[in-house]
């Protein structure tokens, strides 16, 4: 993962400078509030991200750069282990409910019985 804009947001701590994100990457959907989200294929859209961000009030950087800190600060290192392991977690939970009860467990003992049951046909 990526994470040189979390990076920049915590050396903007003085100039709270505004962030600029494309659309595509990961953290445009988790710095939700504070960085200006543009696509960066769209020349007039990434021009006017950058105009905006140059005429942007200091009340409006420190508002975003507050923001993008709280969720960078937040959502450490050990925030993403343990939402990684529940969702791990519940996934296997979900399969184990939606696995067929009718469907034998396949082991190498099973599997060696049946393939010598069939070479004795």
């Amino acid at each position: 993962m990526n994470l040189t804009c979390h990076e920049f947001i915590v050396a903007a701590e003085k100039s709270h400078s505004p962030l600029i994100l494309s659309e595509f990457v990961g953290s445009a959907t988790v710095l939700k509030n504070g960085p200006i989200i543009t696509n960066p294929y769209n020349i007039k859209q990434v021009a006017e991200s950058i105009k905006i961000g140059l005429e942007m009030s200091e009340e409006e950087k420190l508002n975003r750069w507050q923001a993008m800190y709280n969720t960078v600060s937040k959502q450490d290192s050990l925030y993403w282990i343990k939402t990684c392991l529940v969702d791990i977690q519940n996934a296997s939970e979900y399969n184990e409910n939606i696995q067929s009860s009718d469907l034998e467990t396949l082991t190498q003992d099973s599997f060696n019985e049946k393939f010598k049951a069939l070479l004795s046909i």
